[in-house]
């Protein structure tokens, strides 16, 4: 029998929303219009509470190995774009 694993990363909606907010504000200098959104191809801050509401997170009665990883945003030298990784804290 092969062993499935998987990293479930975990993040409040709420942090989530917030930093897609910012992220959008620092690369455009303000928060976009709806219609501005879609034709920059941004994701709504909006979008990350539909997506917890929609998730349904891995169960370890699915039959995999689930390895809980709480999202971590890494520091960015002065200039530099935004990014994001996770870590096993």
């Amino acid at each position: 029998m092969l062993a499935l694993g998987c990293q479930h990363i975990t993040r409040k909606a709420l942090s989530a929303g917030l930093a897609a907010g910012i992220e959008i504000i620092a690369r455009y200098g303000r928060l976009l219009q709806p219609d501005e959104l879609l034709r920059e191809k941004q994701v709504p801050p909006s979008a990350q509470f539909r997506f917890q509401r929609q998730l349904e997170p891995p169960e370890p009665d699915e039959g995999a190995i689930i390895e809980r990883v709480a999202f971590e945003r890494i520091a960015e030298p002065a200039g530099s774009a935004p990014r994001s990784s996770s870590s096993t804290a």
